[in-house]
This record gives C-alpha cells, structure tokens and sequence, in this order.
C-alpha cells in the first residue's frame, strides 16, 4: 500500500482494567502546548470600549439574557460591543473585558479566529464523568485546574476565554446531544415578528481550538448519524484520541467512524476505500492490508500478553442452570421450535446445490448474512433469561413478561387461534353445503348446515364460538333449503320454527353493536336542533340582519369596525383574501348575506334529508326488532347505499371505466352520499375547511369560518360600546346561536358516520347470506363464482380443510386445558446467580 500522511492522535483500545485512563493521563502531562498565543482576543476586546458607537451606549439596563426570568434584583454584566445586559450569575466569564454570547459568536464568523489553549476535553458516558474527576485527583497533583461543563440547558455560558483557563475539562455525551441544538447548523436568518425575550446562544466549545479531543467509551458515537458523532466531529482540536475496550462490538465496520473521527480520512474516505479493506479481510481473509492500516493509528493491549506482569489470577468458570416454571419449559419449547425452523428457512434460502458431490452448501456468507442467520438464536436465547414476546402490531416492539403475565398471554393468544380454526371448521360446512346447493342435494345441505349449528351449540364460550355471521349463513340457507328439498327430505314445523326464532335473534343482537350508539348520536343531533330552534324564537331578526342594523346606525362606526376586523384577523393570523374585494363595511354585509342564505338553505335541507333519512333507518331496525322480513323500500336503500360505498369491492372489474369519448362516466350517488355532500357543504360555512373536487373536504380545522369570525368579532366589539346597550341581549343571542350552529355541524357528522354504520350491519348481514354459485363464464370466475368444473376440486379443498381445522383445534383445546389447570407461582424467585430478590439488590 502507498504510505499515507497519519494525523496526531489514534485509537487507544487496551483491554478493560488495563490503565487506559492512567495511559491518557500521563500523555495529558507529557505533551503539553506550549505555544498558546491569544494575543489577538485580548487586543480586540480591550478595543471595543472604542468603537461602541454613541447610539449604543445610551441603550442602559435593557436586559437580554439566556435565561427567560426578567430579575431587577439580580447583580447585571453589560456587553462592551452591543451594551446589553445579562444575569452574572448566568454568565461564567471572569475576563477583565466582558462581551456577551451573541456577540462571541459574531466575531468568531467575522474574523474566522478560534480561542487558543492547552485543555483537553474529555467526553464520556454520563456515569463515569465523577469518576474521570476523581481519577485525576487521585492519579495527578492539584496543579491541573478541572472544570465539569454543565452544557448549555443548565442555563450557564462560559466564555471560550474562560474555557481555555482549564487543563481539563469533563463533559458527557448527552450534554454534547443538547449542544448540537446551539451549533450553526440550527440557526435562521429569517425574521422574527416580535423582539426575542431571551438569547439563544451558540456552543462555546465550537469557539475553542482544543489541545486535545478524547472519547471515551468511543464505540457510543460509532455511528457516524448520531448527534453525539456529529457534535464531536465539529470539535476544532489538534490531536484526536479515541478510548475504547470495544473497538469493534457487531463487525469490522464499527472502526470506520473511529477513524474518521480521529482525522485518518485518507483511510476511510472514499467509502469504496474502505470497503475495499474490510471485504479483503471478510471474504478473502487477507489481513495485511487491515493490520497496516491499524498499525498506524491503533494500540491494543490484551491481558493475555501481560498476565505474568500483572499477576492475574486464573479465571474460573460457574455454570448457573436455571429452572424454569411449567409456563417458561411450555414457552421455551415452542420458541425453540420456531426459532429453528427460522434459522433452517434462512439457511436453505441463501444455499446453493453443489451437484458434483450432491450436497448444499452457503454460497457466501456476509456480516449481513451472518446477522440473519443468528437472529433466531438472540431471540431464543431472551425466552431462555426472560420471556420476551413480540408485538407484531408495533414494529421493533418487545414485551417483557412475568411469570403470570405470561400465563395469560399465552392463554389469550391459545383462544384467539382456537377460535380462528373454529371459523375455518364451520366456513368449510358451509362451502361444502353450498356445492350442495347448485347440485340440487338439499338433504346434504342440510346436514352440513346442521353440523355448523352443532358447532356453534357445542362451543359457545364466551373465547371461543362460532363466528354469528357464519350461524345466521347456515340458518338463513337452511331454511331456504328445507323449502326448495323434497317432501321428505323438508325439516319439521317444529325445527323450522326454533331455527327461525334463533336466526331472528342472532340478527338483532348483530345490530345492537351499531344501532345504541346511532340513537346516542341520533339524540345528540336533535337536542342541537330543539336548543338552535329555541334561541332563533327569542328575536325576530337574524344575525347578519342585526348586524347590518348596527352597523348602518352611523356612517363613524364603519372604519371603526374596519379597523377592528383587520386587527384581529391578523392578531388571529386569518386571511384577509376575501376581504379584498370589498372596499366599504357595505360590501362585507354584502358577502354575509350571501353567506346566511346559502346557510339558510342548507341547513332546511340537511333537515328534510335528515328526517328522510331516520324514517328509513327506524323502519328497518323496527322491522328487525319484530323478526319481520326488510320491507322492499328498505332493501333498495340498503343495496343502494351499499352498491354505492362498496362496488370496487364486490366487483373483481375496474368500476371507473372510460367511455368511447375517453371521459370517465358520471359518478352516481346514493341518499345517504348526496347527504354526506351537504353536510361537507355546510360543515365549510362554519368551519375554516375547504371542499375538494369530489365534494370531499381535503384540508382545514375546526377553527370558525372567517364569516363567523368577522360576525363575533363585530358583534363583540359594538355589545362593548355603551351607544349599543339596548342591542346587548340580543348580540348575546346571536352569538350564541353561532356557537350551537357549529355544535350542530359537528352533531351532523357524528350522526351520519353512525347511521351508515348501521347501513353496513344490514349490509354485512345480507352479504353473509350469499352462497357460492355458478358460472359459465370463465371472465366471471371468482372465489364467489365458480366454473362447473371446479366444484369437485372445491369439495375436495373444504373437506381437507375441515380434517386439518378439527386436528389443529382439538390440539389446541388440549393446550388450553393444559394452561387452564397450570397454578403459577406468582412470588419472585432468588435470582440463580447471585441467589438475591430484586427487592434485595
């Protein structure tokens, strides 16, 4: 390899327990700067008392600190350059010379000069920052002068000069995270619309030119992402030192960031040169180019080579079995057996047949192969210490368990899979009896539509029973059935009618999941109707009549309104846009009378639609109520509505095709659409949304229109004046009726989700009904449409699956039954090792 010009500093990587900190230390002491020259700081700061200019320094006791308190009584330092005010207590600068934390940063990027000194920061893991302190005191006599830097969050500035006072200074990673906040990279030009009520300063350590820059525990910044890594990369300093045990912890690419950050660039950068070593020692096993690298920049002492100087006494090994509990044996059982048949699918999917000696082997393997291949065995190796269960709804998200945590989760999770194998078992009876259906075997229908109904009779705990939907398709088609079969193949008048009764009530108690909370909701809408309708009864007028009436009461309260909508509208940051093009208080009565109209016919509308609307609902939930067939009015609505919100679904075809003039057709809407489209209509009147070009609301909030603003704004603002007394009651009244108005639309919606829930439960009750059928067209072929030639194959998949459903289920039933009698200890147990309670520890 051609030589490479090597960068002071390097990677100090002995072993733990082998003195790196004593190693560092007595570097620290050996190597000072001896060349510390801030000649130039000192002269531009003793010159600032020169150029204030005049206008400057009549600016007294303005106060503009970092912290946000305005305290009188506090003891005041005061910038020489912009003559502002700061907390003393807040500024740690004991120069003779005092500027302030906006200004430092003003000259650092005007004159591109950084603090000279000979300190060494030290940055480590919060933990052991004491003990950094205490090691130096222990270690290296009193004359070093430590500082601890609390950050900038602790609502402390040290002033780089006074930072370069210090031979060492200590400071953890998460202070360097927070510090990251204060750096150029989030900083804003941009203009502000009110003064700023405190400072927002910038790092000082970014002001320093460091002696030295030491990482300890390094490998926590090996990312290169990370906002530790990014901060103490921007740290200007001569010599960069990386202190860490661990230089590699998951593969060879953990040094590339340590490299980088310790100035060995020509190592690292580009990243193909990098990778060109690495892959020389991962897939060719050539370990010269890697060791002349690292030879360079690296130093690592194992405690293998040095045991006879350190007297190290032989390492002995205990084996701590642990016992576990019938629930952890059960657990750890079944995730051994899934783990290995992840590591046995990982493996055969990266293998390669060899025909010459008939075997399969890893084509190749990667640190990226090696670490699917092992994720199995991590996980496993959790269950075995502490069951761990993954939460497959959250990404990334483990849930650690107790013992009798895990007990039920295990119990929750055998039901939840005994009751979908139930569902399988009674879908496939109903398949098989629906292939009984086209081929006229009505007897047979009806002993597969009997076994679902045994099913359901047999297991109707309240964990584990049959899907309703699935009992009222066998009930629904059992009946039809015993009408269409012979005469005596027909079901008794007796089983007819208990059938019909069952069938009756599986249906209404289908819909009490939907048609409460509708009534709810149907209440909640009225109650704003009668509450508007009362408040609309105490005055004749209506509100923009009212408001007109004010307003024309004399031309000198038109700019004085003017005026106050401007101001508020822009203290409330709404848009003014509308507003433009009017010029007089006369055209924005103008546009609130547009404005009202509109309302006015909306709101009769969405009345009569409304009424319309629960006639048709309550008709139907009655009929049900009393077991009664739908009425042939509330089946168009329904299959209306329902061909309408779910065509795309049912049809297996495109719904928007193009015509032969290349225009999509027109969409047509049902009742309850054309419902929804007023509402949104009327929803963006009184709220700050807007309509897109389906009708549907694309964008907005909750906020009043700008119309309903203006209105409040006025009326709240002439109520006030003591010329409009005799009109006060009745402002109170129209702003009251704004506020139930919005109420209102917000009881609309509520009121329409919740009755086209209980469209969709008639829906779903009707479409659980549907059987298999027929088809002699092979385009038409669905999973719900079959060919006649598919009907055997499709008897054949049903019985399999009932086989395989009813073997799964009752295995899982004897796991239940297993878990179900299973006493767990709940009392915590010594740990193994140590032989403690957590208490204890």
């Amino acid at each position: 390899m051609p030589r490479i010009s090597l960068p002071p500093g390097g990677i100090l990587a002995d072993e733990m327990g082998l003195g790196k900190t004593v190693e560092l230390l007595a570097t620290l002491l050996l190597n000072p700067n001896l060349n510390i020259d801030n000649t130039y700081w000192r002269n531009s700061l003793e010159q600032l008392s020169d150029v204030v200019p005049l206008k400057k320094r009549r600016r007294q006791h303005k106060v503009h600190c970092i912290c946000v308190q305005q305290l009188n009584a506090a003891k005041k330092v005061q910038c020489l350059r912009c003559q502002l005010w700061q907390h003393q207590n807040c500024m740690q600068d004991s120069y003779e010379y005092y500027i302030c934390p906006n200004c430092w940063t003003e000259l650092t990027v005007e004159t591109e000069q950084l603090v000279n000194t000979g300190a060494t920061i030290i940055i480590s893991p919060n933990e052991i920052k004491t003990q950094w302190q205490h090691e130096v005191g222990k270690h290296v006599n009193d004359t070093l002068k430590v500082l601890l830097y609390p950050g900038l969050h602790s609502g402390s500035w040290y002033s780089p000069l006074e930072l370069a006072k210090y031979d060492i200074v200590l400071t953890d990673y998460t202070i360097l995270m927070h510090e990251l906040n204060h750096t150029p990279r989030n900083t804003t030009d941009r203009e502000l619309r009110y003064e700023q009520r405190y400072m927002r300063p910038s790092s000082p350590l970014l002001m320093v030119k460091w002696w030295r820059v030491c990482l300890d525990e390094a490998q926590m910044v090996e990312s290169s992402t990370s906002k530790a890594a990014e901060m103490v990369s921007n740290l200007p300093a001569v010599h960069r030192w990386a202190v860490t045990g661990t230089p590699i912890q998951k593969t060879i690419d953990d040094l590339a960031p340590l490299l980088k950050f310790i100035g060995f660039r020509a190592a690292c950068e580009p990243l193909d040169a990098w990778q060109t070593v690495a892959n020389s020692f991962l897939l060719n096993h050539k370990v010269e180019p890697l060791l002349e690298l690292l030879q360079h920049c690296m130093w690592r002492t194992c405690k293998s080579k040095v045991e006879q100087e350190l007297g190290i006494p032989p390492q002995s090994e205990v084996v701590h079995y642990l016992d576990l509990s019938n629930v952890e044996s059960l657990y750890y059982r079944e995730e051994h057996f899934k783990c290995t048949s992840l590591f046995l699918d990982a493996i055969a999917k990266h293998s390669k047949y060899n025909p010459n000696t008939s075997s399969s082997c890893l084509s190749s393997i990667s640190p990226q192969l090696l670490r699917i291949m092992l994720q199995p065995f991590l996980r496993i190796r959790k269950t075995c210490s502490i069951p761990v269960v993954v939460n497959k709804n959250v990404s990334d998200t483990n849930t650690y368990m107790n013992r009798q945590e895990l007990l039920v989760h295990l119990k929750a999770t055998n039901e939840k899979e005994c009751k979908q194998e139930l569902r399988t078992w009674a879908s496939s009876y109903n398949g098989i009896a629906a292939i009984n259906f086209i081929q006229s075997q009505y007897k047979d229908a009806i002993n597969n539509y009997k076994q679902v109904i045994k099913l359901a009779n047999d297991y109707n705990d309240e964990h584990i029973s049959v899907d309703s939907l699935l009992q009222i398709h066998a009930l629904h088609n059992m009946l039809k059935a015993s009408k269409l079969a012979p005469k005596k193949d027909e079901l008794p008048d007796e089983e007819l009618s208990t059938y019909s009764r069952k069938l009756n009530k599986l249906q209404r108690k289908y819909l009490e999941t939907t048609t409460p909370v509708m009534k709810a909701a149907e209440m909640a809408y009225e109650s704003k109707l009668e509450e508007l309708d009362k408040l609309a009864e105490e005055f004749d007028s209506s509100i923009v009549e009212l408001l007109a009436t004010l307003i024309n009461t004399g031309e000198c309260w038109h700019k004085a309104v003017w005026n106050r909508i401007t101001h508020e509208f822009f203290r409330l940051s709404i848009s003014t846009e509308k507003l433009a093009e009017v010029t007089s208080m006369t055209g924005v009565v103008y546009l609130l009378h547009t404005w009202h109209d509109r309302l006015r016919e909306l709101r009769k509308k969405l009345r009569h639609d409304f009424e319309i609307l629960k006639q048709m609902v309550s008709q139907a939930c009655g009929t049900m109520e009393k077991g009664l067939p739908l009425t042939i009015d509330s089946i168009k609505f329904i299959k209306s509505v329902s061909n309408c919100h779910l065509a795309e679904i049912m049809d297996d075809k495109p719904t928007n095709v193009a015509t032969n003039q290349g225009k999509p057709p027109k969409k047509r809407l049902c009742h309850l659409c054309k419902i929804r489209e007023s509402v949104n209509q009327f929803e963006c009147l009184i709220f700050a949304k807007e309509l897109g070009k389906e009708g549907t609301i694309t964008d907005g909030s909750e906020n009043p229109s700008w119309e309903i603003t203006l209105i409040k704004v006025v009326l709240g603002f002439l109520s006030a004046k003591s010329e409009f007394h005799e009109w006060k009651k009745e402002c109170t009244n129209k702003l009251e009726q704004l506020d139930c108005l919005q109420s209102l639309g917000k009881s609309q919606i509520k009121y329409w989700i919740e009755v086209e829930y209980v469209i969709k439960s008639f829906d779903e009750l009707d479409m659980c009904k549907m059987r298999i059928s027929l088809t002699e067209d092979p385009e038409e072929q669905s999973n719900y449409r079959l060919l006649p030639e598919q009907l055997e194959e499709q008897r054949l998949f049903n019985t399999s699956n009932i086989e395989e459903s009813q073997l799964n289920f009752i295995r899982l039933m004897g796991r239940l039954k297993y878990l179900k009698h299973l006493k767990e200890d709940t009392g915590d147990k010594p740990c193994p090792i140590c032989q403690t309670l957590d208490d204890d520890m």
